[in-house]
């Protein structure tokens, strides 16, 4: 099974949207840490959705050259990891939002230890 000349042409053009969001999360995510937030989602979310996107072009490469396969099994774990990144992170800034003292109090604190 090989296929068509559109789907690939199709498949092809997805591949470099998927790149297009990738770096858009990356501009994203290098904005949110400066901004203070290290916490952000849009790296390991904008890299799934770039993995998940790439899987169709490499299958049909993958249909022609079977060592085309590795790209299509890097991917699919490429994915799996992403995700876990992402949920990790996630997980991660809510634990140290709930832990997080607020500003006011560690003023209040400052100025009690100068007296």
């Amino acid at each position: 099974m090989v296929c068509s000349k559109l789907t690939q042409k199709t498949s092809g053009i997805v591949h470099i949207i998927a790149l297009i969001i990738t770096f858009a999360g990356m501009a994203f995510q290098i904005y949110s840490v400066s901004s203070g937030n290290p916490y952000a989602l849009w790296l390991p979310i904008s890299l799934a959705t770039m993995m998940l996107l790439r899987i169709p072009n490499q299958i049909c490469v993958a249909l022609k050259e079977s060592h085309g396969w590795y790209s299509v099994v890097g991917s699919s774990l490429g994915l799996i990891g992403y995700i876990a990144l992402t949920i990790v992170t996630f997980e991660k800034s809510k634990t140290d939002k709930d832990e997080q003292t607020p500003p006011a109090i560690l003023l209040s604190k400052q100025q009690q230890s100068f007296i």
